[in-house]
């Protein structure tokens, strides 16, 4: 090395006058100690004139400890993991000594090693595989290979071939090398994941300066990265060599000493990327040569991945394209206090790390807030438009921590952590929709199979009256992983819509598969997986339709990796307010007698109410008439009759009303069937009635509800299993009601009652 030596301590742990006989191994006055495979790196310096120095270094923080002064002149030194020693070149007498954690050495020759041929003595050297040392001169045309395991005793401390299955070296002593003739070179480590030799070029080398390179000792071969190792400033600091070159555990990686800075850096094996992870305050070194344990962790680092995950199944990428994350996003790491120990930016590539750490346990807050180190942790947060999908102390598509709040599973530092992983994700959008419909589009008679609700009529979601989007009278929505175009996660497409909040003019009816089922948000929302725009029948109140009583919803959509939009409306208004022939139409039974109750909240050019009878609904026989209350002008306000039968059909008798105009069209009401004999029939009284209304004829299961003449629900309840159920009304003002009760198979049957004190 050309660096000026920077001093060196005064202690000596071990020396005495050493004898050499060729062939001969001594052992000086102190036995040396092994060491314990840690987190230090170890080097040996000194000056030109003298014995070598061995140091420790913390590699995170650059700060150097003093071991001892060594008997010798040490260099060419690599870490044996089969005996915790080190082994290395006496520069001065060409033999190969093991060191010692005390500073103290022993001493082998080795027969048919010659001196250097270039350089003044052997500067490049590593222990690897089961056993061997790797010696090698700067600028010299051949290496050499001493088996120093003595479990080998036909090859312990001899020359050995590695291209001939190590067996003993013959002459010409040494391997040439193939792709060069010389490397311009002062160190090497070994990586057993490959089987090869890594280390960089000096800077001061004519040609090749800072390219990384590798050498195949059992094929000869030696390879030159095209690119130079650059970043963290390398080539500006450091213009001579790379005396010390150290490695551990972690996947591609080494770590080189800058000789003039006295800085470390690591440099990334695949991507030739340099970064300073510390400067020694001591300064640089001259004369060095470093060693360390290769299962050790020299520098503790915690790093992670922010990744777009929209499935929100495992936490990996699982958009299908190259890894994108939104920019401002902070990953902090926070210490047992609740404290940020350090901050890192997430790349857009979703990557962090964190170098340097203390072993200890820690947890990661991802958050838009770029913490203060010492300060207390700020709170998770993404930028707008993105939710947390999961968290995971992982590989990769592994696993998937609850709850996704952007915090990480608490994880120990004593290995490197490399995966301390987040999922985010943008959530979905579901669309306002707001329609005009002609007054036709209605009809008191729903679809097959859905049920006709008195007082009501309905409209199929997919109505062709529904227009003004391109995915019709469908919920429908977007979202930027599953369907980023507007509108395109719709019917059809395996979204999942939820119904929130339902209209008091309005009642909603699906099929799930099993027929049409009563949407009852009382509960809470109601999912709709997998929506079918075909299933939905939207049912609105007599009355309702205008701007002031809309007929309508709000809805929700969740994406597939369950996040859910806020809410959006659904409203349907009429051309003006919603024909209705009838308000209500119930029947009941007192003595025999069928009592029709019916009651129109409009009529124009009304004639009256042909009131029919059926014993089995297919042949029916008009039984009365009942003329128009309105007037010539026609009504807009609310009308009510009753009929009486006094011989209605048994055992069950149907009824229906023709409703015909003055110019002889007509219209038919639901059919309402009244039961005889032994059956009961659900009936209320007193009606009218002041402070309590009971019910009779019930089964047990029914869905009891009292509405206003707008058709806002009042009074809600569940019968509790009993034949009669008792309502107390008395907060009721005074007035018309209709009471509605809803059979668990989706039928209902409603009556009007009279509040009076």
């Amino acid at each position: 090395m050309k660096k000026d030596y920077y001093g060196k301590p005064s202690l000596k742990a071990a020396f005495v006058t050493m004898m050499y006989v060729i062939g001969m191994s001594f052992a000086w006055a102190q036995e040396p100690t092994p060491f314990a495979c840690s987190n230090l790196a170890y080097q040996v310096s000194g000056p030109n004139t003298s014995n070598s120095t061995l140091y420790s270094y913390d590699v995170s923080t650059g700060v150097r400890t003093l071991i001892g002064d060594l008997p010798a002149r040490v260099n060419s030194i690599g870490y044996s993991t089969l005996d915790n020693y080190i082994w290395g070149i006496n520069v001065l007498t060409n033999q190969v000594v093991k060191i010692g954690s005390n500073a103290a050495i022993t001493t082998h020759s080795i027969p048919n090693l010659p001196a250097p041929a270039v350089s003044a003595y052997y500067n490049v050297g590593e222990v690897f595989g089961d056993g061997y040392l790797f010696i090698y001169s700067r600028l010299a045309t051949r290496y050499y290979v001493v088996d120093i395991n003595p479990a080998r005793a036909a090859t312990y401390l001899q020359l050995v071939d590695p291209t001939n299955s190590y067996v003993l070296d013959a002459a010409p002593y040494g391997n040439t090398f193939i792709g060069t003739s010389s490397l311009d070179i002062s160190d090497i480590v070994y990586s057993s994941s490959n089987g090869l030799f890594n280390g960089i070029i000096d800077a001061q080398s004519a040609t090749n300066a800072y390219r990384r390179f590798t050498i195949d000792p059992v094929t000869q071969q030696v390879t030159i990265t095209p690119t130079s190792i650059a970043g963290g400033g390398i080539q500006n600091n450091e213009k001579v060599a790379f005396g010390s070159v150290f490695i551990d555990q972690t996947p591609n990686t080494f770590y080189v000493f800058a000789n003039t800075l006295g800085g470390f850096y690591r440099v990334n094996m695949t991507t030739n990327a340099a970064t300073l992870i510390s400067t020694a305050p001591t300064g640089g070194a001259n004369n060095n040569d470093g060693a360390s344990c290769p299962n050790s962790l020299l520098v503790a680092s915690v790093s992670g991945t922010v990744f777009h995950d929209p499935d929100a199944g495992n936490v990996n990428n699982s958009t299908g394209n190259p890894n994108t994350v939104p920019s401002g996003l902070y990953a902090n790491l926070i210490g047992t206090d609740g404290n940020v120990v350090a901050v890192a930016p997430v790349n857009a590539s979703g990557f962090y790390g964190f170098d340097g750490i203390p072993t200890g346990d820690y947890h990661v807050v991802l958050s838009t807030t770029n913490g203060t180190p010492g300060t207390a942790s700020p709170a998770p947060s993404l930028p707008a438009g993105w939710a947390n999908t999961g968290e995971f102390n992982g590989p990769e598509n592994t696993g998937n921590t609850t709850p996704a709040d952007g915090i990480s599973p608490v994880f120990t530092i004593g290995t490197n952590s490399t995966d301390i992983n987040f999922g985010i994700q943008q959530p979905p959008v579901a669309d306002l929709k707001a329609y005009v419909v002609p007054n036709v589009a209605f009809s008191s008679t729903p679809p097959a199979s859905y049920p006709a609700l008195s007082g009501y009529q309905s409209i199929s979601a997919s109505s062709s009256s529904l227009t003004g989007y391109l995915t019709g009278g469908s919920l429908s929505g977007s979202d930027p992983e599953d369907c980023a175009s507007a509108g395109t996660c719709n019917t059809g497409t395996g979204t999942t819509f939820n119904i929130e909040m339902i209209n008091g003019s309005t009642e909603l009816y699906y099929d799930f598969g099993s027929g049409p089922v009563y949407i009852d948000v009382t509960g809470g929302p109601v999912n709709i997986p997998d929506f079918d725009v075909t299933k939905l029948v939207i049912y609105g109140i007599t009355g309702s339709g205008t701007s002031s009583a809309p007929i309508g919803f709000s809805y929700s959509m969740t994406d597939r990796a369950g996040a859910t939009s806020a809410t959006a409306t659904y409203s349907i208004q009429t051309e003006s307010p919603m024909p209705v022939t009838l308000i209500s139409f119930n029947i009941g039974q007192e003595g025999g007698i069928a009592n029709l109750q019916w009651a129109t909240s409009s009529e124009e050019n009304s004639k009256g109410f042909e009131i029919e009878r059926s014993e089995n609904a297919s042949v029916w026989t008009q039984i009365g008439f009942m003329p128009s209350l309105s007037s010539e002008a026609g009504s807009s306000s609310r009308l009510d009759y009753h009929f009486a039968d006094p011989a209605p059909q048994r055992p069950k008798s149907y009824y229906r009303l023709k409703m015909v105009d003055v110019d002889g069209k007509y219209t038919y009401s639901q059919i309402r069937v009244v039961t005889f004999e032994n059956s009961t029939m659900m009936y209320p009284y007193p009606n009218p009635a002041a402070d309590e209304l009971t019910i009779e004829g019930l089964n047990g299961s029914e869905e009891i509800k009292i509405l206003d003449i707008l058709g806002r629900t009042l009074i809600e309840c569940r019968n509790d299993g009993k034949n009669k159920k008792t309502l107390n009304i008395r907060s009721l003002p005074d007035g018309a009601y209709l009471i509605k009760m809803q059979m668990p198979d989706g039928s209902s049957v409603s009556q009007k009652v009279i509040k009076k004190k």
